[in-house]
C-alpha cells in the first residue's frame, strides 16, 4: 500500500525554452536521486532509502517502499516486475521479497544488476572475497575498495565475478571470474545474448548470454596514440542503440562500437569536450535516442548533447545541476534534481 504521496501543480516554465519543470519531488533520507520510466505515464524515483511511483507522467508521486537498507539502484522490467538491489516485487511495488545472492557480504559485494524483459533472466556483478593472510596482502598491491577485514585475522581480496539467473533470482550460477579484475561495476545489454560488463580495469563483452566473456578489442586502425597513453582511466557507463555502442571513461575519453561491443574505436579524446568544470570532467551517464542524438550527464551534473553520434558535444543551458536522466523517446526525456523533475526537448 502507498505510504505517502507528493502532489504538485501542472508543468511550469524553468526559464529555458527546452527545459520545463514538471513537478516538485518527494525527499526522504537524502542520497542521489535515480529515475526510470516504463511508459510515458508510469515512472519510478528512488533516493537513498525510498522508492516512489508515478502514474501521471511525474505530476504526482506515491511512496511504495522505504527501508533502512541503502537503495543504490533499481530496475523495473514492466509495470509489475521490479528489482531493488536484493529485493524483488511482482505487484508493482506493493510487496517485496528478499533475494538471496552469492554476493552477500561477507562473501562478496554486489555492485550492479540487470534483468531482461519478463524478469526471469538476469545478471549480477561485483566481487567475491578470497581470504588472504596479512603477509600475502602486504606482498601484493590491491586497491582499497578490493579489501575487507575477515574473522581470524584474515583479509578478503576481491575477485571480479559475474553471476546469471534464469528463474528471476531464486538461483544463481557463476559465469565468469577473474583475479585480474578486482570488481565489476556495471552491465549494459543489447539483448539477452549480447552485452558488456564494466570492470575497474577493463571492459568485457559476451555474445552468448554470458556463458563466455572476453575483453573488448580496440581496432589498431582506429585508435590514435592519445588513446594508448597510460592513464588511470576506468570505464564509467555504456549505452547501445542496436549494435552501435558508446563507452565513457573517467578521464573524458569516449569510444564507439559498431559491432555490438566486440571492437571499439576512438570517439573523443580526453580534453576534447569543453566541460563546464575541469574537476571530474567526464560523463557519468550517456544515453542515445538513435544513432545520432544523445545526451550526456557530466560528473558535476551538467547536461550535454550530441547530434552526430557522439563526435561532438555541446552544453545545454540550465541553472541547476542534475542527478539523473532518462530517455524514453524523443517526446519524453526527463531529468531530476533536488529542485524537481524536468522535461527536456531534444
Amino acid at each position: 500500500a502507498c505510504l505517502s504521496s507528493v502532489t504538485s501543480d501542472p508543468a511550469i516554465s524553468f526559464g529555458q525554452s527546452r527545459i520545463w519543470k514538471v513537478s516538485d519531488l518527494p525527499r526522504g533520507k537524502g542520497g542521489r536521486l535515480i529515475i526510470q520510466f516504463t511508459s510515458v505515464r508510469e515512472g519510478w524515483l528512488a533516493d537513498r532509502m525510498n522508492l516512489w511511483r508515478t502514474l501521471d507522467g511525474g505530476l504526482n508521486w506515491d511512496l511504495v517502499y522505504s527501508s533502512n537498507e541503502s537503495v543504490e539502484s533499481f530496475q523495473f522490467v514492466d509495470s509489475g516486475n521490479g528489482f531493488l538491489m536484493i529485493f524483488k516485487t511482482e505487484d508493482g511495488g506493493r510487496s517485496w521479497r528478499r533475494l538471496l545472492t552469492p554476493l552477500a557480504f561477507p562473501r562478496g559485494t554486489l555492485r550492479a544488476f540487470r534483468f531482461s524483459t519478463g524478469g526471469k533472466v538476469g545478471w549480477i556483478v561485483g566481487g567475491i572475497y578470497r581470504p588472504v593472510t596479512r603477509e600475502e596482502l602486504s606482498r601484493s598491491p590491491y586497491p582499497n575498495y578490493g579489501i575487507v577485514a575477515l574473522p581470524n585475522d584474515l583479509y578478503g581480496v576481491a575477485e571480479g565475478v559475474i553471476f546469471r539467473t534464469d528463474d528471476g533470482g531464486r538461483t544463481w550460477h557463476e559465469q565468469f571470474r577473474s583475479r585480474d579484475v578486482h570488481m565489476f561495476l556495471d552491465l549494459s545489454f543489447i539483448d539477452p545474448r549480447r552485452g558488456v560488463a564494466l570492470a575497474d580495469t577493463d571492459v568485457f563483452y559476451t555474445e552468448d548470454g554470458g556463458r563466455s566473456w572476453q575483453a573488448i578489442n580496440f581496432g589498431a586502425d582506429c585508435v590514435g596514440w592519445k588513446s594508448m597513453v597510460v592513464s588511470e582511466r576506468r570505464p564509467v557507463d555504456a549505452c547501445f542503440v542496436g549494435s552501435i555502442g558508446w563507452l565513457s571513461y573517467t578521464d573524458g575519453y569516449m569510444a564507439k562500437s559498431k559491432d555490438g561491443g566486440r571492437t571499439w574505436c576512438d570517439l573523443v579524446h580526453p580534453g576534447e569536450i569543453r566541460f563546464n568544470s575541469s574537476y571530474e570532467a567526464f560523463f557519468q551517464k550517456i544515453r542515445f535516442l538513435d544513432q545520432a542524438y544523445g545526451l550526456g550527464l557530466s560528473a558535476d551534473g551538467a547536461l550535454y548533447e550530441t547530434r552526430d553520434g557522439g563526435a561532438s558535444w555541446a552544453g545545454i543551458s540550465a541553472s541547476t545541476r542534475f542527478e539523473d536522466l532518462y530517455l524514453f523517446d524523443a517526446d519524453h526525456i526527463w531529468a531530476v534534481t533536488s529542485e524537481g523533475l524536468f522535461h527536456i526537448a531534444p
